[in-house]
């Protein structure tokens, strides 16, 4: 997956990557604690050198598909930030971006799961891209992951102020 601006002699363009994880398993009535997507960077440019550009999540609007998809049919977005991690050419690893509020939108139903949007740095004058490992990738533990933490409805009511009263009566044993 790539994002950033692709600066050579033989082509210009901006890249992003899109990315979706089912989560239609999670039960609707949790709460989402907290939600990582977690990508691995094996590969930099920049031209300005090792320098830190910023990768910025976003919510996918509209339905994709992962074998079609590209620059002239790309899905629409929110413009709302998520998740960003400022990223330096020669710092290869691991790097995580909170998502917690969206995945929370997904499991509640607020969002539809379209999946996350990826944009890097995408000013001409940068030449700058950072490719993250995809599903492909032979090395272990190096795949794409959205990692979620999350807690079950309470099984005792905290709000009894709705607890009906029920009485008993039971006998007086002397």
């Amino acid at each position: 997956m790539w994002t950033g601006f692709w600066d050579t002699d033989v082509k210009v363009d901006r890249v992003r990557s899109l990315a979706r994880f089912n989560v239609n398993t999670i039960p609707s009535n949790v709460t989402v604690v907290s939600a990582n997507l977690v990508l691995y960077m094996g590969i930099a440019h920049d031209n300005q050198g090792n320098v830190s550009r910023p990768v910025t999540t976003y919510r996918i609007t509209d339905d994709w598909d992962e074998m079609t998809a590209n620059w002239n049919n790309a899905p629409g977005y929110d413009n709302t930030a998520y998740g960003s991690a400022s990223i330096n050419r020669d710092d290869l690893g691991e790097y995580s971006f909170d998502v917690t509020s969206l995945v929370a939108g997904w499991v509640d139903g607020t969002y539809d799961n379209n999946g996350i949007l990826l944009i890097g740095p995408e000013a001409a004058i940068n030449g700058a891209i950072r490719g993250f490992a995809t599903l492909d990738n032979p090395i272990e533990g190096s795949k794409p992951r959205l990692e979620i933490e999350y807690e079950p409805p309470p099984l005792i009511p905290t709000d009894f102020s709705y607890m009906p009263v029920i009485a008993m009566n039971y006998p007086v044993i002397s």
